[in-house]
């Protein structure tokens, strides 16, 4: 239950992110210009990549401050736009997370139940929570990811055939999707699908080869090194840490409040 929740926290942060840097194309701002409100979001991530790691906190207090600055975003896609249109449910969904992150924090410092009863009545005391929370983010299913498994020119239409794998977690295998898009799209790499159009979920979420696993792994960025370009990502699945080369030079291009 815990795990689905943060895994739920997660799914919905990094498509957030994905939206919030489709707003910053739509507002380009000069060099010195004040920051942007999905600047300012944006930053708040860059910040955690940076330090100790996007954690499930990381998620709901990003979250939490999306929901509370979003009023400020002018050019958001329509998929965004529907998320904060219900202030109210919102802040029921993310409450409803920031428990399930306690009780998470509460059983990853020694404090397990001890036996199947406390299992079961803390159980019982949480998935209202898990259920609250999927209910409420449920219209992002109407955002599919997208893993683009191939992708081809055509010069005659000036259009891409592109061949994309629907990522959904409730399946062992995904189904393949056909496309024909104006937009460029890149092999290997992640996408939400929005009524704008696609948009890259990179470097937010990434599918490298696990050397425990031996097969490549879904996974989200964690940490980014501070000595090199690279970044550890953590695979969906299993938990597993994998180290991504020049996915950290990506976290770093974000806007970076600090230095602003």
């Amino acid at each position: 239950m815990l795990d689905a929740a943060e895994t739920l926290a997660i799914t919905v942060s990094v498509t957030t992110a994905a939206l919030l840097r489709f707003e910053r194309t739509k507002l380009p701002q000069p060099p010195g210009a004040p920051f942007t409100v999905a600047d300012d979001l944006l930053s708040q991530l860059r910040s955690s990549y940076l330090n100790k790691g996007a954690m499930f906190g990381t998620w709901t207090s990003f979250l939490e401050a999306v929901a509370r600055k979003g009023a400020g975003l002018t050019h958001a896609p329509s998929a965004l736009r529907e998320f904060l249109r219900g202030a109210h449910g919102s802040h029921t969904a993310i409450g409803s997370l920031h428990n399930l992150r306690n009780e998470r924090n509460r059983a990853s410092h020694g404090d397990r139940p001890r036996s199947e009863e406390e299992a079961a009545l803390r159980v019982s005391e949480h998935l209202p929570f898990l259920r609250s929370a999927l209910e409420i983010f449920q219209p992002l299913q109407q955002l599919p990811w997208l893993y683009i498994a191939s992708t081809a020119y055509s010069p005659k239409f000036g259009t891409f055939d592109v061949t994309a794998l629907h990522v959904m977690g409730d399946h062992p295998d995904f189904e393949r999707r056909r496309f024909t898009w104006s937009q460029p799209v890149g092999n290997g790499l992640f996408y939400v699908l929005t009524p704008e159009g696609a948009l890259p979920l990179s470097p937010f979420v990434s599918r490298p080869f696990c050397q425990q696993c031996m097969q490549l792994e879904i996974c989200y960025t964690y940490r980014v090194a501070k000595q090199n370009d690279s970044a550890q990502s953590k695979s969906f699945d299993r938990g597993h840490e994998i180290l991504v080369d020049d996915l950290g030079a990506e976290i770093r291009d974000l806007p970076d409040k600090r230095g602003a």
